[in-house]
């Protein structure tokens, strides 16, 4: 057996796991333990588990909320020891997220941990929505003027969740 093989068999055997957790989740109430917070994921197909499809619920008390974004999750690459690739389709006005839907986050790049989880990974997605990092914008436009203008930054990511995102 290769050992591509071997890491296939490792990441499917991990990602059928998490699907299971997920479901496990779905079902809590908030408080519970393994409850997850505006953040669901599933495979595009029983016979592909290594593309997802993830929703988030824009945070409250952001110009997010009210809206649910979805995301395009693919594991290919050798998961769990090397993080998924992850992409919003749904369009989003943030520093930190490209206008392709491309997002910059420590663990999808180099502190990424075979010890996270889907959910953990969703979990901190949505906590960039609520707390940008301005100093290191992918999308320089909203990085301007989140640091310049942060009552013009809500406004217009605000738009963006009413004209692109799912009503929740």
């Amino acid at each position: 057996m290769s050992r591509r093989t071997n890491t296939s068999k490792t990441g499917l055997r991990r990602l059928q796991k998490e699907q299971c957790t997920l479901k496990v989740a779905a079902g809590k109430k908030p408080g519970e333990e393994g409850y997850l917070e505006g953040c669901a994921a599933h495979p595009v197909s029983e016979s592909d588990f290594f593309n997802w499809v993830g929703t988030i619920s824009g945070p409250p008390d952001t110009p997010y909320e009210g809206g649910t974004f979805n995301l395009s999750l693919s594991f290919a690459g050798g998961y769990p020891l090397r993080p998924p690739k992850a992409k919003f389709i749904t369009r989003v006005f943030h520093p930190n997220i490209s206008r392709d839907g491309g997002i910059c986050l420590d663990i999808l790049k180099n502190q990424w941990s075979p010890a996270l989880t889907i959910g953990s990974l969703l979990q901190s997605i949505r906590s960039l929505l609520d707390d940008p990092n301005a100093s290191d914008p992918l999308d320089p436009e909203a990085g301007a003027l989140y640091r310049d203008n942060i009552e013009a930054f809500a406004a217009k990511a605000r738009q963006y969740t009413l004209e692109y995102a799912i009503p929740k």
